[in-house]
């Protein structure tokens, strides 16, 4: 991925990973029960959406009702499924710049490979989770690798609730080498497990660090 993404001048390439599911990718992990999409969503917007005060239960998260002359506190209908929608968004670790990349927002030129590429994303968004495999988006720096990686994963969650993840290989590996010594806040069990365990991971830059041994079988551990 680059700071600037989205232009038109170079051609952006898709292709089917062999894995379930070198620069950005999507890859599918595990499929787990989830509520039915929501009816007349837009794909085009699959952004990170804010959300006013409720006002059955004015923000609190519960409601108080009454039966039989006894009050009970239950949750609030309206507001919980917003809250739950913020902690999937949360945790799918999304870089601050790209909160507002949507495939909206994503720009190309008509007949391109851009184009394409954009159309094969939000089929794939349609069709989660019964996709065979994952997606590889390769390119030059610019042409909206990670941009429509991410829309891919925030339209899931909007729309799916699906659990996913963002990672940055270089940050994934640094995290990885300092899990190693002996001040880390964090095993390395603890940086991989919940890799494995995501719906769908989005893993920008895929290759292109410096191909050691060690970093293959990392990228192997976790793609397989």
């Amino acid at each position: 991925g680059c700071s600037h993404e989205g232009g038109s001048g170079c051609e952006l390439g898709i292709a089917c990973l062999p894995q379930p599911a070198i620069r950005s990718f999507i890859r599918r992990g595990p499929i787990r029960e989830r509520p039915g999409r929501r009816k007349g969503g837009d794909l085009a917007k699959g952004g990170l959406k804010t959300t006013e005060t409720c006002s059955a239960c004015r923000g609190s998260g519960w409601l108080v009702e009454t039966e039989d002359s006894v009050e009970a506190v239950v949750p609030c209908p309206e507001c919980r499924p917003k809250e739950g929608l913020k902690k999937l968004f949360q945790k799918a670790a999304i870089p601050p710049r790209y909160f507002d990349r949507g495939f909206e927002e994503f720009f190309f030129e008509r007949n391109s490979l851009q184009e394409k590429a954009q159309l094969r994303a939000i089929d794939y968004v349609e069709d989660f989770p019964n996709v065979p495999r994952g997606l590889l988006f390769a390119g030059p720096c610019g042409v909206g690798k990670t941009h429509l990686s991410v829309a891919i994963l925030k339209t899931l969650i909007q729309e799916k609730h699906v659990q996913g993840q963002f990672v940055d290989e270089a940050e994934l590996l640094r995290r990885l080498q300092y899990s190693y010594g002996p001040n880390s806040p964090e095993t390395e069990r603890e940086v991989m497990v919940p890799l494995s365990e995501v719906e769908l991971l989005v893993w920008d830059d895929l290759g292109t660090g410096r191909p050691t041994d060690w970093v293959r079988e990392t990228i192997r551990t976790v793609l397989n």
